[in-house]
């Protein structure tokens, strides 16, 4: 045992095993799961072997430039391609006017979750002439998934050389635990 922070630690498990221990894998045996874990700013893939409560790891790969976050940034870059389009403006160089985008790109990608389209609503955006850019769209389901289509073929990768690794086919898995947040106010599993 050691000490880290004060505690006294017996065991680190790893996200992956922790996400599978919360979702209770721990009372199977015999069972291959996938962990895929969108974060942020990476996707990190395991997949494991969970028998009486032991979990062995059997094959990790990721793509530590993948994350939710791109899949932010591509929304909120459509958003700034419909401004130019419809008022000739260019508000991609303004970092204001982006973070505004950016953070309801984000919430437009949550509420996706739940309903078939989201209002996004930014009065005051921008100026052009001294006047007012008001920033008003609608964003689809199926509008997001073509936008986000090449990110979403980029996780194929990693899972395929998690597998690789492992041994395994995809038809062997049991199951595959998704690691996010699916709505607010959610347990992120």
């Amino acid at each position: 045992m050691q000490r880290i922070a004060g505690l006294t630690v017996e065991r680190i498990l790893s996200e992956p095993t922790a996400a599978a221990l919360v979702c209770g894998y721990a009372q199977y045996d015999n069972r291959h799961i996938a962990v895929v874990d969108l974060g942020g700013g990476t996707l990190d893939v395991t997949v494991m072997r969970v028998d009486q409560g032991k979990f062995e790891v059997l094959g990790i790969d990721g793509d530590s430039s993948l994350g939710g976050a791109d899949f932010d940034r591509t929304l909120a870059r459509h958003f700034a391609q419909d401004i130019l389009q419809k008022h000739g403006l260019d508000v991609s160089t303004d970092p204001v006017a982006m973070q505004r985008l950016l953070g309801e790109a984000e919430v437009a990608k949550k509420g996706l979750t739940q309903r078939q389209t989201v209002d996004v609503s930014l009065p005051y955006l921008a100026q052009k002439d001294g006047h007012p850019i008001n920033f008003d769209f609608q964003v689809s389901q199926d509008l997001y998934r073509t936008l986000v289509a090449d990110l979403v073929e980029r996780i194929a990768g990693p899972c395929q050389e998690a597998l690789s690794i492992a041994g395994l086919r995809p038809s062997q898995l049991d199951d595959v635990i998704l690691i996010g947040r699916e709505r607010e106010g959610d347990r992120a599993i």
